[in-house]
């Protein structure tokens, strides 16, 4: 009785331990990012696994702010969004960071791989809305086992 009941709730034991090593990765970030793409700068920071990024375009003077819960699993980022917010309306011409944050409201979810390039360097690949490869410097462990074992 008690070994087919183990059997039973090993499949649930197994998948809670899995969340827990999950979570407790992802708070293990501790870092500052700085993105430059072309007129767009991203700044942020991730403590805790609370990811806040400020979203500045320098052609319109359009700034957005975008909080998350990053959880990380190997090289990957996933992003869930707990508010966009519009910091600073630009000056009127056309903002893509506004389109951007605009379209992409109803939407909870990011995600990047990572790869990193040196100590201070990482490369973030994004396929949606569009693949694209971004250059971003770094100050600190991405998670917990980027702190551990550190970035090759």
């Amino acid at each position: 009785m008690k070994a087919s009941l183990l059997l039973l709730l090993s499949p649930i034991l197994l998948l809670g331990l899995g969340i827990g090593l999950l979570l407790m990765n992802s708070m293990g970030c501790n870092y500052e990012m700085r993105v430059t793409d072309g007129d767009l700068s991203y700044y942020g920071v991730c403590r805790w696994g609370q990811a806040h990024f400020i979203e500045t375009d320098n052609r319109s003077g359009a700034e957005w702010s975008v909080k998350a819960f990053q959880l990380a699993v190997a090289d990957q980022l996933l992003f869930i969004i707990q508010e966009r917010r519009q910091l600073k309306a630009g000056d009127g011409s056309d903002s893509k960071l506004d389109h951007y944050n605009q379209a992409q409201a109803s939407f909870h979810l990011l995600n990047y791989a990572w790869l990193p390039i040196d100590e201070k360097r990482i490369a973030l690949f994004q396929t949606a809305p569009h693949h694209d490869v971004l250059l971003a410097t770094r100050e600190g462990p991405i998670h917990l086992m980027d702190s551990i074992f550190g970035s090759p």
